[in-house]
């Protein structure tokens, strides 16, 4: 006699990133709104595919972001540039201008997605402003200064997982 087969599918608990495992750590306190610009915390984040996964976008860095989990949703499948201004992008990119040494650059970070965005039709020809931490005359506030103390056991496993992303700077 042959058995049924298991049809039982574990429900999907999202994606998991890097970059979510630091915000949901608290590790990135100035980041407080969502590509939507919605507020976020660890019980709504999760993690927008800037090209959608089922049309072929990775689950890379330079395609992802945060957002709240309602309007990752409902925007499904559908094309960026029909729920993204590039002032909404740069409002949420402007939160990241920090580096949190050996795991995730910022600044890396806010020039990739901009490209991704680009390719993905948001925005026409922006001014593109990008805080430089190789020009000594550049004052960089305070707050892009922040590198925050984590306990190395957790910073050795999160530079591991990025490495193997190929996430770091």
């Amino acid at each position: 006699m042959i058995n049924p087969i298991n049809d039982y599918h574990p429900p999907f608990k999202g994606y998991q990133h890097p970059l979510k495992t630091l915000f949901k750590k608290g590790m990135m306190p100035s980041v407080t709104h969502g590509l939507y610009g919605e507020l976020i915390n660890a019980s709504n984040v999760s993690l927008e595919h800037l090209k959608p996964h089922s049309k072929g976008g990775s689950t890379s860095l330079f395609n992802l972001a945060l957002a709240e989990r309602n309007k990752n949703s409902a925007r499904g499948s559908c094309p960026l540039a029909n729920f993204l201004s590039w002032e909404m992008l740069e409002n949420y990119l402007k939160q990241f201008g920090f580096r949190i040494q050996g795991i995730f650059d910022g600044f890396k970070y806010q020039k990739g997605i901009r490209e991704t965005c680009l390719k993905l039709g948001v925005g026409t020809n922006p001014k593109i402003s990008v805080i430089s931490s190789t020009h000594s005359s550049t004052k960089i506030p305070e707050l892009l200064q922040f590198e925050p103390k984590v306990p190395k056991k957790i910073l050795r496993s999160l530079r591991n997982k990025a490495k193997k992303l190929n996430v770091i700077a």
